[in-house]
């Protein structure tokens, strides 16, 4: 193997793992916090202003 090949394969290899831990990370925190009874709220709505309106963003942000 070259050094591009065990490149692309190390990189290709991160990405899988990326992006399956991608869809677990958001429950991560919150499970760390109210395990030590801390409350945790997710994903609440979050309100910004634009254009001197303020505009309800229902979901909140995702990470």
């Amino acid at each position: 193997m070259t050094e591009n090949d065990i490149t692309k394969t190390v990189v290709d290899l991160a990405y899988r793992i990326h992006k399956k831990l991608e869809s677990v990370y958001p429950a991560l925190p919150s499970y760390e916090l109210t395990k030590n009874n801390l409350r945790v709220a997710t994903e609440l709505p979050i309100f910004v202003t634009y254009k001197d309106n303020v505009v309800r963003i229902a979901n909140g942000l995702a990470a």
